[in-house]
């Protein structure tokens, strides 16, 4: 427990910003469109981007992928995409990416009234609507609809290592550690801590941790 003590918390190591955390378990699936738990929609946040999100500072939606949105109707929204967003894996996003994703989540109880999407111009996407939704900015920002590759394959290892446009990207995920590195492309703010490394413990071995700032 000592040796693991000193090791946690926050360090710099060859000039890289390093925070170090314990867990009682492993992370097996990250992918949004899966019922996922709080610890797991946390690490989504950190990993994808969604039309919109929520400043909880504010209490109020903003953009996310998109800068600017209007409501042409209570049943036809129009969204305006940031350009040259890239996802982890270097490919730049564009608008398949984003009518795919919303295709699989309509088919979730909450994004049922969502009818079709399509893309009329460049970085530009309309949604259109069964029934008024006059809040469906609110809605988006919802962890269910983050934007995943069109290409991606819901399999195993999507579960384990998800590709999205986030501030953190996943390179390491098995039974021992959960690791995430900051992504030099991202679209914001890059994020200072370079790399959030969770390790996993039993509850035998945490309890013997003493909490540390």
């Amino acid at each position: 427990a000592q040796l693991i003590q000193e090791q946690l918390g926050h360090t710099t190591a060859q000039g890289k910003q390093i925070v170090r955390l314990p867990y009682y378990r492993a992370f097996s699936n990250l992918n949004p469109l899966c019922p996922l738990r709080r610890s797991e929609q946390h690490l989504a946040r950190q990993i994808f981007n969604g039309l919109t999100r929520i400043n909880e500072e504010k209490e109020e939606v903003e953009g996310d992928l998109a800068h600017h949105w209007e409501s042409l109707s209570p049943r036809h929204w129009r969204f305006y995409i940031r350009p040259a967003v890239r996802f982890h894996d270097g490919k730049l996003l564009d608008s398949q990416d984003i009518i795919t994703t919303l295709e699989q989540v309509k088919k979730q109880r909450l994004f049922k009234h969502i009818q079709t999407v399509d893309s009329p111009f460049p970085n530009t996407i309309d949604i259109y609507l069964r029934s008024d939704d006059y809040r469906l900015p609110e809605l988006l920002s919802n962890v269910s609809a983050v934007i995943q590759p069109a290409d991606v394959e819901h399999e195993r290892d999507n579960e384990l290592f998800p590709i999205g446009t986030g501030p953190y990207r996943v390179i390491q995920n098995d039974k021992q550690r959960f690791k995430l590195e900051a992504f030099d492309h991202y679209f914001g703010m890059r994020a200072l801590i370079d790399v959030v490394d969770i390790w996993m413990l039993s509850e035998v071995a945490s309890c013997y941790l003493q909490p540390a700032a």
